[in-house]
C-alpha cells in the first residue's frame, strides 16, 4: 500500500476465535509492510460497550493505531475494495479518503473477504454501519 491504506492487497486473513472476528488486509504475503485489521467482538456489545461508544467494529493499522467505527462506505467490485471514511477516522489514522485497495488474491479469497466484511460491519450499533455495496 504505497500511500496510507491505498494500494494492493496480496494477502487476506479471516480469524474467527472465541474473543473476536478479524479480517486482515496485508500489503505483503509475510505480513510485513502496511496492513489493516477490521474486527468486531465475538459476543454482542455489553451495556458498558454501548455507554462508552465501543459497540461497533474497530480498525487497527500497522502503527497499532485503533479507531472504533468511522467507515461510511465500503464497496467491493470485482477485485477492487473502496473504503470511505468519516473525517475523524481519516484524520486520526491519516487515511486517504476514499481508499482504493486492489485485491491481488485468488477469487475465493475475495468472496471470503465480502462475507467477513459483512460480518464485521454489521456488528453492534446500526448507526455506525457503513453503506455496503457488493458486500
Amino acid at each position: 500500500m504505497t500511500a496510507p491504506h491505498t494500494g494492493t492487497v496480496v494477502k487476506i486473513t479471516i480469524d474467527d476465535n472465541r474473543d473476536a472476528f478479524v479480517v486482515g488486509l496485508f500489503e505483503q504475503e509475510d505480513g510485513s509492510g502496511s496492513y489493516l485489521l477490521l474486527m468486531c467482538a465475538a459476543a454482542d456489545p455489553s451495556d458498558q460497550d454501548r455507554a462508552t461508544g465501543l459497540d461497533t467494529y474497530c480498525l487497527v493499522d500497522q502503527d497499532e493505531s485503533v479507531h472504533y467505527g468511522g467507515i461510511v462506505s465500503a464497496e467491493l467490485s470485482g477485485a477492487v475494495l473502496t473504503l470511505g471514511f468519516d473525517d475523524a477516522l481519516a484524520e486520526e489514522l491519516e487515511f486517504i479518503d476514499p481508499s482504493t485497495l486492489v485485491l491481488d488474491v485468488p477469487g475465493s479469497d475475495a468472496a471470503r473477504l465480502a462475507a467477513g466484511l459483512r460480518r464485521v460491519f454489521m456488528y453492534g450499533d446500526p448507526a455506525h454501519r457503513p453503506l455496503l455495496t457488493g458486500i
